[in-house]
């Protein structure tokens, strides 16, 4: 199964003297490391947040049915896409459900407890998801900075970020 790697390092250019974070999967078949992302912390409460993730990330499955051969991005895409089709279909005058607002409010909780984007606001970063589908723990994006659909250790994630804590508070303590 493929690890999750955080590394951190200090701006030293930086006035705040914030920290940059890499997040890399390490594929178990010894190819080199792919960067999921990387990102500027300003804060420990940013690391707190993602570790705090680890419930949702470990129990919710996505509200949209998981595509056959899709990631957890593009089955929610492909629902949304789906979505604007028959509205468009419908005329302009055409009114979601209930049942389909409340879908889309499922969706917006999902998508905001699963990816490290929504913490890290403001930044241009991959709108990535780590999530459980069909069984196993995937980190999916399909955006302008990344494409990829990877199973992950799901455990390796949350004992890199907790690392990344204790690292952050030792980086930031020097100040």
């Amino acid at each position: 199964m493929n690890k999750i790697k955080i590394s951190l390092v200090k701006n030293s250019l930086d006035q705040e003297k914030s920290v940059r974070m890499v997040v890399q999967v390490i594929f178990n078949d010894n190819k080199d490391p792919d960067t999921l992302l990387e990102c500027v912390l300003d804060s420990v409460n940013e690391l707190d947040q993602l570790i705090g993730y680890e419930k949702n990330i470990r129990n919710e499955v996505s509200p949209v049915p998981i595509v056959p051969n899709l990631s957890i991005v593009d089955s929610i895409d492909k629902f949304y896409e789906l979505q604007i089709q028959r509205y468009d279909e419908l005329g302009e005058n055409v009114k979601g459900t209930v049942e389909e607002d409340e879908l889309d409010d499922k969706i917006f909780n999902y998508r905001s407890s699963h990816g490290i984007a929504w913490v890290l606001r403001g930044q241009e970063i991959t709108d990535g998801l780590m999530g459980l589908a069909d069984g196993k723990y995937e980190f999916s994006a399909n955006d302008d900075f990344k494409q990829c659909q990877y199973i992950i250790d799901i455990d390796s994630y949350f004992q890199e970020l907790k690392k990344a804590r204790v690292e952050y508070l030792k980086i930031t303590s020097h100040n």
